[in-house]
């Protein structure tokens, strides 16, 4: 029969993510997330980082095949841990003339969205094209000195 395709990594379910060392000598750590949907990732992040930091390890893989997207937040926690400095990130962007009312009427989950993305961050315009932005820092609490690569 052999081995599924991650039998190696732990799984968080609720988190859509696996997670594991490869090898006996803990220096290479996989996490690999197959969507940023879930709300549970704040509490898997922390556990992954802890870990990492804690076993001294070298190198962290990031794997995001097949990832199909999700919350702009989640991804966001997970940028912070590998951060070294203040960033200023976009949040949301589009074109002025684009009718997303006609799309959206009556989605209140688009409003209140709308809404936080106007008072988190700071808008931009130029030309026919809106953007908001926020400052984001790096958490340093749990930050580790991990080489990663995507």
């Amino acid at each position: 029969m052999g081995l599924k395709e991650d039998s190696l990594l732990r799984k968080h379910k609720r988190a859509n993510i696996s997670e594991g060392y490869v090898g006996n000598e803990k220096k290479l750590f996989v996490l690999k997330v197959k969507s940023f949907k879930s709300s549970r990732y704040k509490k898997v992040y922390r556990r992954v980082f802890r870990t990492l930091r804690k076993n001294k390890t070298e190198h962290l893989v990031i794997d995001l095949r097949n990832n199909g997207g999700g919350n702009l937040e989640n991804s966001s926690k997970l940028l912070k841990y590998l951060m070294e400095s203040e960033q200023t990130i976009s949040l949301k962007s589009h074109v002025k003339n684009y009718p997303d009312k006609k799309y959206t009427r009556g989605n209140l989950a688009f409003k209140v969205t709308k809404f936080v993305l106007k008072t988190m961050g700071e808008k931009k315009v130029n030309g026919d094209s809106a953007w908001f932005t926020e400052k984001m820092k790096p958490y340093k609490k749990h930050s580790t000195r991990v080489k990663y690569m995507f």
